[in-house]
């Protein structure tokens, strides 16, 4: 949970872009959005086009209001109450899924079956680049039973991934056993593509795209979380972190943070979770990279909250005086915490003497600066909340006992609202999607698909009037074994009947085997330390057993 103290991202930067801006406002004074589309990682895709055509314009020079924050008489120590306008756009879920939708569908909502369909296109396409020997054609219930079985790896976690097969009563997994054979999971996990490699532009050239590998999936879920939910009036940006040692270039290492190396997402997420957006950092070669990046990544990710209303919760990576001076004027009020020696930041909140629970507050029209005591002191930049109206926050001190200590409104409204990304981070944590894998991008899918998870969620629990499953509590746990399990439904891709069914038939009998020798079953796990070859074996599970010794014992091994 993010609290008033937090520290921010370590990283900064002082390598300026190459992209000239534009210092010419828009008629309705507007300067918030980015001319992109000559950028080799542009957001120029129409899932990012903005609603209101009216307000859409270019991002001007970060720096073009630094001259007026640099005069002495910027900031004055009378402080007056102002108004915040009332939010009034609607919320909530957008969908017309029918009171007894089950948990599938809302997760179809998120990754539509046209997604699955790419899927299914570029891995049967990958494998016959590939050369693939062997090799069937995966179909769409296949895909999804594939799905199905990285999502229940999450919850069922087990050491290595052959165990799930194993024929051990106590760690084997019947259901994976009857899905899919392991070398088919083994082919379709080798297999698996998100992107046609040959689309993929030449190195060094302006179609080239670094995110080329994951671009389908990366583009058709930024859409549906947008439009599957309407966001709320609190919102808040931070990082997230995809847990990755492997090489990669855009890996970073945050030592702040819990998963200290891997890929860094920047997130915008309501207080529950749902994640409304986001974009994967791409290091030194991402389009926001150089000066202000926190700013660029906060404009982006607000382009469809402009004129709303909203209020959006950031740390201080992020916060600038320009950058919530610009969003207020695009009608987006802000709170953060910030650096105490920022550009424009009042110098008389820098370092004041106050004792805990104190506070110091400065103004510039709408523009409120606030240092709060707590154990230390705390900076806040805001313009959504009022100077006026302290409140209790309870404090525990040395001895185990409670005292109340009074906090001003930006902080008390940026402790309450500035988890939603942490919260979504908890959430993922929990039963990791997928297994670890070489490939950088497979922790990207992994990634969206716990998202989506997570997100489906929340739309199921935000739905009125639907129909709970028959249980006193379904949290999110319940849901992603109910889309797991509905993923695979009825698909069963062993082609010979598996030895642990329990309807026996054909009958179980010790006979010669049509087929070619193989080795013995029994034998190789628990008898003698050689291999053993056999063409006899049991007509019913089609397994090669050598002697009716290791018939009797394999059958009494697994209760028949």
């Amino acid at each position: 949970m993010a609290s008033c103290d937090i520290s921010s991202s370590p990283e900064s930067s002082d390598i300026e872009t190459d992209e000239e801006f534009d210092d010419d406002s828009s008629e309705s004074g507007s300067d918030f959005d980015q001319d992109d589309s000559d950028s080799d990682h542009s957001f120029g895709s129409e899932t990012d086009s903005d609603d209101n055509q009216d307000t859409n314009s270019t991002l001007f020079d970060l720096d073009s209001q630094a001259s007026d924050i640099r005069d002495s008489d910027f900031w004055t120590d009378v402080v007056e109450d102002f108004d915040v306008p009332d939010f009034v756009d609607a919320s909530g879920p957008t969908h017309q899924l029918s009171s007894d939708a089950n948990p599938l569908l809302y997760f179809l909502l998120l990754f539509p079956l046209s997604l699955v369909q790419v899927l299914v296109d570029n891995t049967n396409s990958y494998a016959a680049q590939s050369g693939a020997q062997g090799w069937t054609d995966t179909t769409i219930d296949e895909m999804k039973a594939f799905l199905g079985l990285q999502i229940l790896m999450g919850i069922i976690q087990l050491p290595r991934y052959t165990m799930y097969w194993s024929s051990d009563k106590f760690i084997g997994n019947i259901g994976f056993q009857e899905t899919l054979s392991l070398k088919r999971f083994e082919k379709l996990t080798r297999y698996f593509h998100l992107s046609d490699n040959t689309t993929q532009g030449a190195r060094g050239t302006p179609e080239f795209d670094r995110l080329h590998k994951i671009r389908p999936v990366l583009d058709e879920t930024r859409r549906t979380f947008r439009s599957q939910m309407n966001p709320p009036k609190q919102q808040a940006i931070d990082e997230g972190m995809v847990k990755y040692k492997g090489r990669f270039f855009a890996r970073q290492y945050m030592p702040n943070k819990p998963v200290k190396r891997g890929f860094k997402i920047f997130m915008r997420c309501d207080e529950d979770g749902y994640c409304y957006d986001y974009w994967p950092y791409m290091g030194k070669h991402d389009f926001f990279h150089g000066k202000s990046l926190g700013e660029r990544v906060v404009k982006h990710l607000c382009r469809p909250l402009k004129y709303k209303g909203h209020h959006v919760f950031f740390d201080r990576f992020f916060t600038s005086i320009s950058l919530v001076r610009t969003l207020l004027q695009n009608g987006i009020f802000s709170c953060g915490t910030i650096k105490s020696d920022s550009e424009g930041f009042p110098p008389e909140l820098r370092n004041p003497d106050l004792r805990r629970g104190e506070t110091l507050q400065m103004q510039h029209d709408q523009l409120l600066a606030t240092a709060w005591k707590d154990k230390k002191t705390v900076h806040i930049l805001s313009t959504n909340c009022s100077p006026f109206g302290d409140g209790p926050v309870v404090r525990r001190t040395r001895g185990g006992n409670f005292v109340e200590v009074m906090c001003p409104p930006p902080v008390s409204a940026y402790q309450r609202y500035m988890s939603g990304v942490d919260r979504c981070m908890q959430h993922r944590a929990k039963n990791p999607v997928g297994r670890p894998s070489k490939k950088y991008w497979k922790f990207f899918f992994n990634f969206i698909m716990e998202v989506c998870l997570i997100n489906a969620f929340e739309i199921f629990s935000r739905t009125p009037g639907k129909d709970l499953p028959a249980k006193t509590r379904f949290d999110l746990l319940d849901f992603r074994m109910e889309v797991a399990q509905q993923l695979i439904g009825g698909f069963r891709g062993r082609k010979r009947g598996h030895h642990l069914q329990g309807i026996l038939d054909p009958p179980h009998v010790f006979c010669h085997l049509d087929r070619l020798k193989s080795t013995c079953k029994w034998c190789t796990k628990h008898g003698e330390k050689k291999r053993k070859e056999t063409v006899y074996g049991c007509k019913g599970c089609n397994k090669h057993l050598c002697s009716e010794r290791c018939f009797r014992e394999f059958h009494s091994d697994v209760n028949l």
